[in-house]
């Protein structure tokens, strides 16, 4: 069996907002995933809210959790001041999640309490071989360097899929490999988990990794692509 490459995954803890993005105005059903515990509340991930009390992001921003440990901080614009904070039931991590290479990097949030805003579509069925244009959406940080933090407000970028031999040795069954724009630009540490939505609006992905060995947005990245996980979402509960 081949081994995959060293891989960078986009939580805050292991290494990014969207590098060269913009500022992006509130949108009701993206989420801020924060650490409940003693080191305090730092962002850590993103999420989707999809239904009232249910929220798509990726596997590894999760594993090793306890639902405890983590709060959902819904629908602001800036990292410290508006959107709702709700406390975490429980936590559904995707049978078939490989912490190794990463595939099926999908997890299911539900919340205690249900969100006041609406929540976002999702896409109804698995992409096709076209380009499909998306934006990526996120706190994570705006440079690679370990200086920098998370962005304190909500970033935002234009890129599509590409095809999936750009991304060749770390992509999995079931991803989309998205482009890398100007060559440097990108999702970077902290926006794992959070969305990549289709022209519609919809959700079609879930911002995973990049290779190892390179910085934040200097190669083409992953997304969980949402339409090739819909049974398992389903039988949560998502529609």
């Amino acid at each position: 069996m081949a081994t995959m490459p060293a891989l960078l995954l986009l939580t805050s803890t292991s290494a990014h907002a969207v590098r060269g993005g913009d500022d992006a105005r509130a949108r009701p059903y993206v989420a801020s995933l924060q650490s409940t515990g003693a080191s305090g509340g730092g962002h850590f991930c993103g999420a989707t809210l999809v239904a009232p009390r249910l929220l798509i992001t990726a596997a590894h921003c999760v594993t090793g959790r306890r639902a405890s440990e983590v709060r959902v901080h819904l629908g602001a614009e800036y990292l410290a001041t508006g959107g709702e904070d709700h406390l975490v039931d429980r936590i559904d991590i995707h049978p078939e999640f490989d912490p190794a290479t990463h595939a099926h990097d999908l997890a299911v949030i539900t919340t205690r309490t249900g969100a006041a805003g609406p929540s976002a579509p999702v896409v109804t069925r698995a992409p096709g071989t076209g380009r499909l244009f998306v934006e990526l959406l996120g706190w994570g940080r705006t440079c690679p360097w370990s200086s920098c933090r998370p962005s304190s407000h909500l970033q935002s970028i234009e890129s599509r899929t590409v095809p999936a031999s750009q991304c060749a040795g770390y992509l999995a069954s079931g991803d989309l490999c998205a482009a890398n724009p100007e060559g440097w630009q990108g999702p970077c540490y902290g926006d794992s988990g959070g969305p990549a939505l289709d022209p519609a609006g919809r959700l079609a992905g879930v911002i995973s990794r990049g290779p190892g060995g390179v910085n934040c947005g200097e190669a083409p990245s992953v997304l969980t692509s949402v339409g090739d996980h819909l049974p398992w979402l389903r039988s949560l509960g998502v529609r």
